[in-house]
């Protein structure tokens, strides 16, 4: 096993004393939390993944049928906020098991989290969900027998856009 450098455990140790001191905040700490952040860049992606495809046609009278339908699933999702002027290295949270990206969005007390506190402090923030959990929830693959989306991916493409009613799948109506 790889050891880890000198600078990796300063950057960890870094890390884990910005934190805590976060959560120690006094008031004057806590009212400048409450600034705007400044955000050069955000968005979200997802990692990996597959796609499970039926064969048929799908049509719009019957579109909870399997026929045609595709479900993407087993990915990974991120969410990223990057401020402006930002540090040199991106901090990247994983939550741990049977939890989400929200563990790292706000205490449990309501202050503010882990994520805008970094970016205040001038990191790049990315919260990940691992895949079939958060935001990545959908599985292509049944983990029990009792795993509907998997069998049936009915919950995929089409029909999320007619449940959503947006409209004809495949048609644009013009008014």
């Amino acid at each position: 096993m790889k050891r880890m450098s000198k600078k990796a455990w300063q950057s960890v140790a870094l890390g884990l004393a910005l934190s805590l001191g976060m959560y120690a905040a006094t008031p004057t700490e806590a009212a400048a939390a409450q600034k705007p952040l400044a955000i050069e860049e955000q968005g979200s992606f997802t990692v990996g993944g597959t796609y499970k495809e039926k064969p048929g046609k799908f049509t719009q009278e019957n579109f909870v049928a399997e026929d045609g339908q595709r479900a993407y699933g087993d990915f990974a999702y991120v969410e990223y906020q990057k401020p402006v002027k930002s540090k040199k290295l991106p901090l990247i949270f994983q939550h741990g098991g049977a939890q989400s990206k929200r563990t790292w969005e706000s205490g449990p007390d309501g202050r503010e989290g882990f994520n805008t506190m970094f970016v205040r402090a001038g990191y790049e923030v990315y919260l990940v969900d691992q895949p079939r959990s958060g935001e990545a929830n959908l599985s292509t693959e049944a983990v029990t027998p009792d795993t509907p989306w998997a069998a049936n991916p009915m919950y995929g493409d089409k029909t999320l856009y007619v449940l959503s009613r947006v409209g004809r799948f495949g048609k644009c109506r013009r008014g």
